[in-house]
């Protein structure tokens, strides 16, 4: 009687899907960096706002929470609540937080989604699993034919979020000979809206 030899449990991913899948990774790494490059500028920013003439302290408490929805909450109510920011800056900033709070989802979207390699028309290409995913969040990306596409533009908008609260914070804090503030950015994964603007604090 012949024995039956124990199969062997790979760890190489399947030739076929090597090439759409580093693809696919590649993109959402860069989601994931320029995520984490945008929370930092917000970092610098909510220690400007919160706690002007001790930065290490405004670091110290953006820390004590443990989600960045959380932290940029923590900038919002700061925002609100200060007497230093004129209105045009409260604006800017209450703006860049809404913005940030969106991306978050689509960034959520990327990095807690399983997905599957299949084969469609003779071609293997990567796609949302139901299994391993939150059925609202797997029945959202379903909704995309093209992930990729769908996850390039977020890290776009990402990474020009984070530029453009970079240019913010050096105002707060009061630099000399600062070039002026550029234009919002139009982010191109997000719908197109219409922003009321928060009228407290003095005119620019």
């Amino acid at each position: 009687m012949h024995k039956i030899p124990v199969p062997t449990i790979t760890r190489r991913i399947p030739k076929e899907l090597q090439e759409p899948l580093h693809d696919y990774a590649t993109v959402i790494g860069e989601v994931v960096w320029a995520s984490n490059y945008t929370n930092g500028a917000f970092e610098i920013l909510f220690s400007h706002v919160a706690t002007h003439d001790c930065y290490q302290i405004g670091r110290a408490i953006w820390h004590t929470s443990t989600s960045d929805s959380g932290q940029l909450q923590m900038l919002r109510a700061a925002t609100i609540a200060s007497e230093r920011l004129t209105a045009r800056m409260r604006e800017k900033i209450l703006w860049s937080i809404e913005k940030a709070l969106k991306l978050g989802e689509s960034r959520n979207d990327a990095v807690h989604s399983a997905t599957i390699g299949i084969i469609k028309d003779g071609k293997a290409k990567i796609a949302p699993s139901d299994f391993g995913t939150k059925p609202s969040r797997s029945e959202k990306l379903r909704g995309d034919d093209d992930l990729k596409k769908k996850f390039r533009a977020v890290k776009g908008d990402l990474l020009q979020l984070g530029q453009y609260v970079h240019s913010l914070w050096p105002h707060v804090a009061g630099f000399d000979l600062l070039p002026p503030l550029p234009r919002k950015p139009q982010l191109k994964s997000l719908p197109k809206q219409t922003h009321r603007k928060v009228k407290r604090g003095r005119a620019k």
